[in-house]
């Protein structure tokens, strides 16, 4: 599933809006600001694992669509190498040419080595017969049913990919996460030694500055 650009900024609109909601309440109490990383960090979880599962599954299908278009492109040409053995046969035999019979038992191991789809029966039947204009009818057909799966690509589910996905990726986001709660933790936490220093120091300057005057 990929998603648009339209998709990702509703999306991104919604979350900005909610997690404003949110911290805006999370500003109350330590209790509440904790709850608000807690699901700040689950929120983070979420949507970059969903971006990277997006992401993954676009590679994925990008390079089962290339190896199986190779794999097509290799399979159609050993067809075709075997078609025009075949036709090479039966016009040298027609035109009584010395390299006829080289041809047609070129034809022959080719069709033997690239018919595995044909039924046996058929198989065996064209062999025993000689039968090269059936070979080249067979291989012909062969390369269109390429054809038509070219059509009715649909790339299967990659069980490596999903692991990494479930793995890998998970452990990724997690550990992103768990870094960006400590870190702001830890920020909160050095932000407010900041501003207790700041008000001890103003509260030592003015007591400083009360006694000073009652003297």
């Amino acid at each position: 599933m990929v998603f648009s650009p339209k998709d990702i900024d509703d999306q991104a609109s919604t979350v900005k809006k909610w997690l404003k909601r949110v911290f805006s309440k999370g500003r109350v109490s330590p209790v509440k600001r904790i709850l608000t990383l807690i699901v700040f960090g689950f929120v983070f979880v979420l949507s970059y694992q969903m971006l990277l599962k997006s992401l993954l599954s676009e590679a994925k299908e990008n390079d089962e669509k290339l190896l199986q278009d190779r794999n097509w492109v290799v399979e159609a040409n050993l067809y075709d190498s075997a078609a025009r053995f075949a036709r090479l046969c039966i016009s040298s035999t027609k035109s009584d040419s010395p390299n006829a019979l080289w041809y047609c038992e070129k034809a022959k191991i080719l069709y033997k080595n690239n018919s595995t789809q044909t039924p046996p029966n058929l198989r065996e039947e064209i062999i025993k017969r000689d039968a090269y204009g059936a070979m080249v009818v067979d291989m012909e057909s062969q390369i269109a049913g390429i054809k038509l799966d070219k059509l009715n690509q649909v790339p299967p589910a990659s069980n490596r990919l999903d692991l990494l996905l479930s793995k890998t990726g998970i452990y990724l986001t997690s550990s992103l996460a768990i870094f960006g709660i400590l870190a702001f933790i830890f920020g909160s936490i050095f932000t407010a030694r900041m501003m207790a220093r700041m008000k001890l120091d103003i509260l030592h300057r003015r007591m400083v500055l009360l006694v000073s005057e009652n003297c």
